[in-house]
């Protein structure tokens, strides 16, 4: 996804950590880190000439193999969906831009996750997960976000209820 980076940039929260992933699948390499073709072997060039001897062009003869090559069905099925929620999100967020609304009007004036909070703060990770889930503490995360993408959290907010870290009261 080439538009993936803009709208993170724009909208961080609305995008699982993974988006993008699993757009361009990798492709296979042997051991000396070489391209392969389905059929196992390096990739093979074929060059074209002209009627003087002078290379023109180069060609890859075969097709290039790529790790999905390998999947069984429901490998595929959920490398598919993976894509397709990456897609759902980025179209969601362009419908809303479109519209002048940002999925996420109210932003933090200083965001950060919670692996940010808890070096700054003297407070761990699950206090801090504790505290958004009994509603005490607002998650700038989206509603329909996966679990595995990151809480972010307006610094002001955890910096009115813990102190910093280092510092003696």
């Amino acid at each position: 996804m080439f538009v993936t980076p803009v709208l993170r940039a724009r909208s961080p929260t609305s995008f699982a950590a993974d988006a993008g992933a699993f757009d361009f699948p990798k492709v296979k390499l042997d051991e000396k880190r070489r391209v392969l073709c389905r059929d196992g072997k390096p990739i093979r060039r074929r060059k074209e000439k002209d009627k003087n001897g002078r290379i023109i062009s180069s060609r890859i003869v075969g097709e290039i193999a790529l790790v999905t090559d390998d999947y069984d069905e429901a490998d595929m099925m959920e490398h598919c969906r993976a894509q397709a929620l990456d897609w759902q999100n980025a179209c969601e967020l362009l419908a809303d831009l479109a519209r002048g609304e940002e999925k996420n009007a109210k932003r933090p004036e200083k965001p950060m996750t919670l692996a940010v909070a808890s070096d700054k703060f003297n407070v761990c990770r699950m206090t801090l997960k504790r505290h958004i889930s009994a509603g005490s503490l607002k998650s700038y995360r989206c509603k329909d976000a996966p679990k595995n993408s990151p809480h972010i959290v307006d610094e002001r907010d955890v910096a009115k209820r813990w102190p910093r870290r280092g510092l003696t009261q």
